[in-house]
């Protein structure tokens, strides 16, 4: 019941949930995130005027920080994997 009401609305709508994305502009797109999470995991180590001092001792832009440094780098190798995998699969 709840699904026929749903593809009623997705067909009223007119909805197309498939983007098409060229295997190019997709690549390109997660390898801008992977630079966005890196500059990022670089800001959170910048010295700033915080309320408290991060692990290592000094005030930072994220008092969490080289944990939230390391995170970030995380998301950006796990994103960096998945760019190279799908890399591989386009040749």
């Amino acid at each position: 019941m709840a699904l026929a009401v749903t593809n009623r609305l997705y067909r009223l709508a007119k909805l197309d949930l498939h983007v098409k994305m060229s295997d190019k502009t997709r690549i390109g797109g997660l390898l801008v995130l992977v630079w966005i999470f890196i500059v990022l995991s670089a800001s959170t180590m910048l010295p700033f005027s915080a309320s408290k001092t991060n692990d290592l001792g000094y005030y930072s832009l994220c008092p969490f920080a080289p944990w939230s440094s390391l995170a970030l780098l995380l998301v950006a190798g796990v994103i960096w994997a998945i760019r190279k995998y799908l890399l591989t699969r386009i040749q």
